[in-house]
């Protein structure tokens, strides 16, 4: 029964930290304004709004390409 205590003490301390790691590197890319940046470089590619709801498997070959610049 302590054994098995210990083992998931050690299994949620190993969570606890992988959480963080992942809100640090959060934080680090700017995740909060992800969207809007990303909205911004495919206008400056000449995707609408309309455009850039779709699914990238909707697009010709040409826009995939701006896509993959983006």
């Amino acid at each position: 029964m302590i054994q098995r205590l210990t083992e998931e003490e050690k299994k949620e301390n190993s969570d606890v930290k992988i959480i963080e790691k992942l809100n640090k590197r959060l934080e680090e890319i700017d995740s909060d304004t992800a969207e809007s940046r990303c909205a911004e470089i495919l206008n400056g590619l000449g995707f609408t709004k309309e455009m850039q709801a779709k699914k990238c498997k909707d697009f010709s070959g040409g826009w995939r390409m701006r896509i993959s610049i983006a």
